[in-house]
């Protein structure tokens, strides 16, 4: 038999050919596309699937500005990208051709873009969007924006007809966007984290208020399971075969109560091995 240990964390809560160009001109700097772009795919948002916490800022965005559709538009090498969207019928696709995107000119200024009338904007006046089905008359963008300062792509409204936002709902939008950054910034950082935990050879669990676990290393999965099974969302006990060992469990309620890490040791009668486990309040 062998000694291991085992963490538990109490978790309370430019030119433009094809592309943009090699170099964005953004305000008074300029920005390598290519750096762009390799932060675009560090926040791992590309292809996935839609979410509810980013439908959520689109119905907010048309709902607080008056529009029938909001996009996240993220603009990639050759391609405009929505992770979410509003009232835009694309025929089930999630994409557009660079050449017909209005956001890929939003990216190149700080602020928000306003296009108040498309067909009077010789930019625009040509965009399939425009002349054609949906007849995009009205286009207004908040960049999403790095930390760095770069420009991912934006939180935008649409409308089918010419219009201006009031200066409350260009504020509003613009702090939509800042607040979805921020969604994305969290989200990397757990993505991080999780890569760091994952390379712990120590067993480690982060759990709820309700003591479901919320994350697993392979380590734990290893130790717990018998052939690597899902640990989130079961109970502590009931992930770790645990059984509420009296000493364990004792370590865990004065966490939760004086919020200060508590240090134990059992013995873990499934994996037959004695752990000296740490909880940590967080």
């Amino acid at each position: 038999m062998s000694e291991l240990k085992f963490q538990c964390y109490l978790n309370g809560g430019g030119s433009e050919p094809t592309g943009i160009g090699e170099v964005l001109g953004h305000g008074s700097s300029t920005i390598s596309e290519a750096r762009r772009l390799s932060a675009l795919r560090r926040y791992g948002i590309l292809d996935t699937p839609s979410e509810a916490e980013f439908d959520w800022f689109t119905r907010m965005a048309a709902d607080l500005c008056g529009m029938p559709v909001s996009l996240v538009s993220l603009i990639d090498k050759d391609r405009q990208w929505f992770k979410s969207e509003v009232g835009l019928d694309l025929g089930g696709a999630r994409e557009t051709p660079l050449d017909v995107s209005i956001c890929k000119y939003a990216i190149l200024q700080k602020g928000l873009f306003e296009i108040p009338d498309t067909q009077q904007d010789e930019r625009f006046r040509n965009n399939p969007f425009v002349k054609g089905a949906p007849h995009m008359r009205y286009y207004a963008g908040a960049l999403l924006e790095t930390p760095e300062g770069l420009p991912l792509g934006t939180l935008c409204v649409l409308d089918r007809e010419p219009r201006r936002l009031t200066q409350m709902q260009g504020e509003a939008l613009e702090g939509l966007a800042r607040q979805l950054m921020n969604l994305l910034e969290l989200r990397l950082e757990r993505r991080r984290l999780g890569d760091t935990l994952e390379s712990i050879g120590d067993p480690m669990v982060v759990v709820d208020e309700s003591l479901r676990v919320t994350y697993a290393n392979e380590a734990a999965r290893v130790c717990f399971t018998l052939h690597g099974e899902k640990m989130v969302d079961l109970e502590l006990w009931d992930a770790c075969r645990i059984s509420r060992d009296r000493r364990f469990a004792s370590a865990v309620n004065h966490a939760i109560q004086r919020r200060e890490k508590q240090e134990t040791e059992f013995f873990h009668t499934s994996s037959r091995k004695w752990l000296s486990a740490a909880v940590h309040p967080s």
